[in-house]
């Protein structure tokens, strides 16, 4: 690796002493690493005059290898000084089901295979506990529904999908493959009770048109109460379509909402939190969404979004229906 990594910066320099002014190191004796490889390879790598360094043919084909070579043993010293560093640290994890489904299974899956010498914890929380189980130390990550603002939390974005409205199967408006808000104004919209000012607004996207002879919403603590008003006939309520994947008894049925923002799940954790287990979660968070935000886009016939697109995206409006395969 040595000799690779002296070889790279010649390469990339075209200047044995530029490159070994890079390298911290005198001249002579990376001249020397460089022929020595050359010699145990049996080709030319360099062409040297008075005047340049050229790369040859096959010194360029070496030059894309060596630096792959190199990146892969650099990543994969990281990841054994990464595991050596959690082995014996427990990470504990936050979810709620319209946050994390479904992506808790497969991440926490994949990430225990990655890490099996860490302990993994997994604890329920409710709207109102996304920022405070984190400040009290209660999980050190955990799945979040945006809006969540605080300047002691930051979050890693991980997936964006449309809101959708949940009704009883078999209401008219069920069969729809997606809404639009206006068609809502004629509903009341089940409102998360000790929720921040932001939250319910953006749950129940207010301001929005509504009918003067609509009854007032009731007011609802968790998700079970949620789906109780809705199959009750009380309300509608709005979640990220993504939770269409759990609900499957065909009691309750979900409908995107197609001129309004999405809704983005997030990994949050402490700003000043050390814990050596939360970039290696949310490396593996990242990887396994890709592929599930594709999956869900399929079978929810609406856009779904990983985390590799979500910059790209003004998140302040509704997703691009393109996104649809």
């Amino acid at each position: 690796m040595r000799h690779l990594r002296y070889f790279v910066a010649v390469a990339e320099e075209l200047s044995f002493s530029t490159a070994a002014q890079r390298l911290h190191m005198a001249q002579p004796p990376l001249s020397r690493a460089v022929k020595a490889l050359e010699t145990q390879l049996g080709v030319v790598l360099l062409e040297r005059t008075t005047r340049r360094v050229e790369l040859t043919d096959a010194g360029h084909l070496m030059l894309a290898e060596a630096r792959q070579a190199i990146d892969r043993f650099d990543s994969a010293l990281a990841r054994a000084a990464q595991a050596g560093r959690i082995e014996s640290r427990s990470l504990r994890i936050g979810f709620r089901l319209a946050a994390s489904l479904p992506l808790l299974e497969p991440i926490v899956r994949e990430f225990r295979h990655r890490y099996p010498h860490m302990s993994v914890e997994t604890s329920r929380i409710e709207w109102t506990d996304q920022v405070s189980c984190l400040l009290t130390g209660l999980v050190d990550v955990a799945f979040v529904l945006h809006p969540v603002s605080h300047h002691q939390i930051e979050v890693f974005d991980l997936l964006a999908a449309p809101r959708a409205v949940g009704t009883p199967s078999g209401h008219p408006l069920s069969s729809k493959p997606s809404m639009s808000i206006e068609e809502l104004r004629g509903h009341a919209l089940a409102v998360p009770r000790g929720a921040s000012a932001d939250w319910r607004d953006f749950w129940t996207a207010s301001p929005r048109p509504i009918d003067d002879w609509v009854p007032p919403a009731p007011v609802v603590a968790n998700a079970d109460e949620s789906v109780a008003v809705v199959l009750a006939g009380q309300a509608f309520v709005i979640a990220i379509s993504t939770v269409m994947s759990y609900y499957r008894d065909g009691s309750l049925a979900l409908v995107p909402l197609s001129d309004i923002a999405p809704a983005v799940i997030g990994l949050a954790s402490r700003v000043e939190s050390e814990h050596p287990g939360i970039p290696a979660f949310q490396e593996v968070a990242a990887e396994m969404t890709e592929s599930l935000a594709a999956d869900l886009t399929t079978e929810l016939r609406a856009p779904v979004v990983g985390p590799s697109k979500l910059a790209d995206l003004d998140l302040t409006q509704p997703l691009p229906s393109s996104l649809v395969a």
